[in-house]
């Protein structure tokens, strides 16, 4: 996604804000989660979650102090943004402004950062700092393996030509409130179905009851009551549904949000 012109992009940390309440102000354009190794020097949480925010050129200052405010009291963090010209690198009570041009002012921020005890590797904000990159050799000869063909009409041969891995293990999921409601999953023996009851978040209260033979018929129906905002939270019903159907069908006992039957 590209940022309208003038508009400040940049990421915060959700793990670095002692108010989060921040958050809430920005238009958050892409999420990431990434599982804490020795490299991040952040042994005292679990993952970072990196939020991609946009930010309109007139709110930028504010924001940055708002920012440097919220940030954690107890340890070192930074966040930041930056537009064609300008470059907003903020620390907890610090702010730097920065002319994208102007060498020495990004010096003194990689200064102040590492005297903070924050990795050099972490602060590197410069243009001027050459980084390591790859470049492709046109000779190469690039391996492409076929996967084949989905059977349906209008697709094309499916091919694989060094997908970038990942390895998911370990990984948390960071918990949040879909603030339209929540689900209450269970298998109804009694009625051999899959069942999802919608509560609203003010009064705690069930608003609806969706029954199905199977997971398909429960979430397409969740998603056309339109009862779901988040696509973590979207993913994490399909997932207990299926482990209510499993359970329905093995006669297994389900406890939701326990990973595994019993």
């Amino acid at each position: 996604m590209e940022p309208e012109d003038g508009n400040f992009i940049g990421v915060i940390i959700e793990e670095s804000l002692e108010d989060k309440n921040i958050l809430k102000k920005l238009k958050i354009v892409k999420t990431k989660v990434e599982p804490v190794t020795e490299k991040h020097k952040t042994p005292w949480i679990q993952q970072w979650t990196l939020h991609t925010v946009e930010i309109p050129e007139d709110r930028a200052k504010s924001i940055a102090e708002e920012v440097s405010k919220s940030l954690d009291s107890q340890h070192d963090w930074y966040a930041d943004f930056k537009n064609t010209t300008h470059h907003y690198i903020i620390f907890k009570n610090k702010i730097f402004y920065i002319d994208r041009t102007n060498k020495k002012q990004y010096n003194d921020a990689t200064d102040y950062g590492i005297s903070l005890g924050i990795p050099e590797y972490q602060v590197d904000f410069s243009p001027h700092i050459k980084q390591w990159e790859r470049t492709e050799n046109p000779d190469e000869k690039k391996e492409v393996t076929s996967l084949g063909r989905y059977d349906a009409k209008g697709f094309k041969e499916i091919t694989m030509e060094k997908p970038r891995e990942i390895d998911a293990s370990g990984i948390v999921r960071p918990w949040r409130m879909d603030l339209k409601g929540y689900f209450l999953i269970r298998p109804n023996y009694e009625l051999r179905k899959v069942e999802a009851a919608f509560c609203d978040l003010k009064e705690n209260k069930v608003r609806i009851i969706i029954r199905g033979d199977n997971p398909v018929e429960v979430y397409t129906m969740i998603l056309k009551e339109e009862l779901i905002t988040m696509l973590d939270h979207a993913a994490d019903i399909g997932v207990e549904l299926e482990k209510a159907y499993v359970a329905l069908k093995s006669g297994k006992k389900y406890t939701q949000d326990r990973v595994d039957l019993e």
